[in-house]
C-alpha cells in the first residue's frame, strides 16, 4: 500500500498484516516461522528432509480450533505485556480468567501448558501459592509437577507431597522432574516420621592436569596435552553424541505420524521435546534398537550417514560432524556403550542432549 505524506513523500506501508500472520499460522503451525524458511531453502541454505505430509492430520481441524489456539496466544502476549510494564497486581486477575477456560484442543496445548506454567511461576513469586498450584495442575509439562511439588511442601500439606512425589517417580515426565522428586521426598519422609533411605552416591575416576597458559579455549589446551597418552582428541562438546543420536532414530524422528509434522521447513517433529516422542513411536523405538543390537552400530550408522547427510536435522551439526569422525567413534566406543547412551537419551530427549563430555 503506497502512502502520500503532506509534502509529497511517498511510503510504502505493509497492509492485512492480521491477515498474513493468519496465513502464516495455518501454514506453519507455529507462531515462529515464517516467510524467510522460503527463502533460505530456494537458495540451498537449508536443504530439509522430505518428509510426507499428510492433510488428514492437520493441526487445526477446523475454525474452532484456529479460534482456541489464537485465545491462548491473546492471553500469552497479555502476560508477557503484564511482565514487561511491571503490572504484577494483575496476574491473579489473570489466572483467575485462565482458571475458568477449558482447552478443547491439542493444537492448542501447547501454548497453553507453558503459559500455565510461566504465569504460576511468576505467581509463586509474589506469595500468590495456592493460585500457582492450581495453574499447575491445569499444566501437562514439566515443570509443572514439580513445582506443585515444591509449593507442597512449603504449605507443610505432607500427605498431599507425598502423593505427588511418589506419581512422579512412578511415571517421570523427564529426568529433572524425577531428580527433584528424589531430593523432596525424603524431607517430606522425615516430616511424617519416616527413615528414607539412603541415596546412592557416584563415585568417578579423577584426572588431574597442569596445563601452560596458551592461547585458545582450555578445551584446545588440554586437547594438546591429552593427544600425548590418548593419540587422537576431539573437541566435540554435545555434536557428538547428539550427531549419533539423530543418525541411529532418523526414521523414527521423521516418522509421519498424525500431528508431528506441519509443514515442509521442520528440523525435528512437533513433539520431539515432549514426552509423547517415546510413547507414540514405542514400538518403533524398540524395533530400531533391537536392529542396533544384532546388526551392529557402525553399518547402520553408515548408511544412515551416506542417506541423510547435509539434510536439516536439530540433532546433527554437519559443520563438525563428518565421517571421518564417524568412522573414528564407532570403531573406539563399543555397541553397549552407545546403546546404553541411546536408551537415557530416548527417555528425555530435551535434558538428556546437554552435558557430554567436551573432549572424547
Amino acid at each position: 500500500r503506497l502512502l502520500e505524506t503532506i509534502d509529497g513523500e511517498r511510503i510504502v506501508a505493509p497492509c492485512a498484516l492480521a491477515e498474513v500472520d493468519l496465513l502464516q499460522l495455518l501454514f506453519f503451525g507455529n507462531r515462529r516461522q515464517s516467510l524467510t524458511e522460503f527463502v533460505l531453502s530456494d537458495l540451498g541454505v537449508a536443504r530439509y528432509y522430505p518428509y510426507p505430509l499428510d492433510r488428514q492430520h492437520r493441526l487445526f481441524p477446523h475454525r474452532e480450533a484456529v479460534e482456541e489456539y489464537l485465545a491462548c496466544s491473546e492471553l500469552s502476549d497479555f502476560w508477557y505485556e503484564l511482565r514487561d510494564s511491571e503490572g504484577a497486581s494483575a496476574l491473579p486477575q489473570l489466572a483467575a480468567q485462565m482458571l475458568n477456560m477449558e482447552i478443547r484442543f491439542t493444537s492448542s496445548e501447547g501454548r497453553w501448558y507453558r503459559l500455565c506454567n510461566g504465569l504460576a511461576r511468576d505467581l509463586e513469586r509474589l506469595g500468590e501459592l495456592e493460585i500457582a498450584a492450581r495453574l499447575y495442575q491445569r499444566s501437562g509439562r514439566h515443570p509443572a509437577r514439580e513445582r506443585r511439588l515444591r509449593i507442597l511442601e512449603r504449605l507443610e500439606d505432607w500427605p498431599a507431597a507425598i502423593g505427588l512425589a511418589g506419581q512422579v517417580l512412578a511415571e517421570p515426565w523427564c529426568e529433572e522432574e524425577s531428580d527433584a522428586a528424589q531430593k523432596v521426598l525424603p524431607r517430606v519422609q522425615r516430616k511424617l516420621g519416616g527413615k528414607p533411605a539412603p541415596r546412592p552416591r557416584d563415585n568417578f575416576p579423577r584426572m588431574d592436569l597442569e596445563l601452560r597458559k596458551e592461547d585458545g579455549p582450555v578445551e584446545v589446551v588440554a586437547a594438546r596435552q591429552l593427544e600425548a597418552q590418548w593419540g587422537r582428541v576431539y573437541y566435540v562438546e554435545n555434536t557428538l553424541m547428539n550427531a549419533l543420536f539423530g543418525l541411529a532414530f532418523w526414521e523414527q524422528i521423521f516418522a509421519p505420524l498424525p500431528g508431528a509434522f506441519h509443514n515442509p521447513f521442520q528440523s525435528v517433529p512437533t513433539d520431539m521435546y515432549s514426552p509423547d516422542f517415546r510413547l507414540q513411536r514405542r514400538e518403533a523405538l524398540a524395533a530400531r534398537m533391537a536392529e542396533l543390537r544384532s546388526r551392529g552400530v557402525a553399518p547402520l550408522l553408515q548408511d544412515a550417514y551416506s542417506r541423510y547427510a547435509s539434510f536439516q536435522c536439530r540433532w546433527v551439526d554437519w559443520r563438525r560432524f563428518d565421517d571421518t569422525l564417524l568412522k573414528a567413534v564407532t570403531g573406539a566406543i563399543p555397541d553397549a556403550h552407545l546403546l546404553a547412551v541411546w536408551e537415557r537419551m530416548l527417555f528425555d530427549p530435551r535434558e538428556n542432549r546437554r552435558g557430554f563430555p567436551d573432549l572424547i
